[in-house]
């Protein structure tokens, strides 16, 4: 099965007050830890949707092989990023992992499994669990693409979950990452405080 990776990057992080997607984490950009571990895995195709801040964002965060969209309509919400990173694929997956750029501690082993456990039986989603609770990324399957081009505002697989109950495959993982991201000042605390416990980010 062919997979592509979409990383969204596009928001405002207006909880957070500054640009958080370029706050450093041991060393690097928030963002930078979420690109690096995509082009870890080895996704033949790899695009990345920036918005707010996009020319700060581009000339900070090395995208290597990756391709950049910048999504100036970023203010109408997830949706918005979700549909232009999609279309922008030259090539045509059978599913796309989705990536949230403020979770920099998901490790590339994780998104192995994720894939892996897609692959076994594709369903519409996978979605990974860590101790029971929903995370990201999510795998979203090709067939479900036209649906996707309907969704408005700032949501996203939440509301495909919502419409296909049954076609959703959970995968429980070891991985906390996977439920931390970085919306305010004291998720930063929290994922930095997590690295000093030994949790490292790729």
């Amino acid at each position: 099965m062919d997979f592509g990776c979409l990383i969204l990057a596009a928001g405002e992080g207006r909880r957070m007050g500054t640009q958080k997607l370029l706050l450093e984490l041991d060393g690097k950009p928030i963002l930078q830890h979420v690109v690096d571990t995509a082009l870890a895995v080895g996704f033949r195709e790899v695009v990345v949707v920036v918005g707010s801040q996009s020319e700060r964002v581009i000339s900070t965060v090395n995208f290597g092989s990756a391709k950049v969209v910048v999504n100036n309509e970023f203010t109408s919400g997830l949706s918005s990023s979700l549909k232009l990173g999609l279309k922008a694929f030259a090539s045509k997956p059978d599913a796309y992992l989705v990536m949230l750029g403020d979770q920099p501690l998901i490790r590339p082993e994780t998104v192995r499994k994720l894939l892996e456990e897609h692959a076994k039986t594709n369903p519409l989603m996978s979605i990974p669990t860590y101790h029971g609770r929903r995370g990201n990324p999510v795998v979203l399957s090709s067939r479900i693409l036209g649906e996707i081009q309907t969704l408005s505002g700032d949501v996203g697989a939440k509301q495909l979950l919502e419409r296909h109950p049954d076609g959703v495959k959970w995968i429980e993982v070891d991985d906390c990452g996977v439920t931390l991201d970085v919306d305010t000042p004291e998720d930063y605390k929290y994922i930095l405080e997590e690295m000093k416990r030994g949790h490292r980010a790729p």
